[in-house]
């Protein structure tokens, strides 16, 4: 619902690579392995790969960070192009 929002109705191009940028924001210092993590949202990937009109083969590269999130609530960020 969120790709669609921030696509407006609009569309990128569906040829080529699209960088993403995934940034895991934990809510406690607990380590976490980081392809659990990718596992996790995996359905999100899809999601918005089928929202943007693309196949996640085209999601390259893939940057992945952790962080710890100050305010303890925990998020994931994914930033696409």
């Amino acid at each position: 619902m969120v790709t669609k929002q921030v696509l407006r109705g609009g569309s990128i191009p569906s040829a080529g690579s699209l960088p993403v940028k995934i940034t895991f924001f934990q809510p406690d210092r607990n380590r976490r392995d980081i392809d659990g993590m990718l596992g996790a949202i995996k359905h999100h990937l899809d999601g918005i790969a089928k929202a943007l009109g693309v196949d996640d083969y085209q999601f390259r590269p893939l940057t992945l960070n952790a962080y710890y999130d100050k305010n303890k609530k925990g998020y994931v960020l994914v930033e696409v192009g």
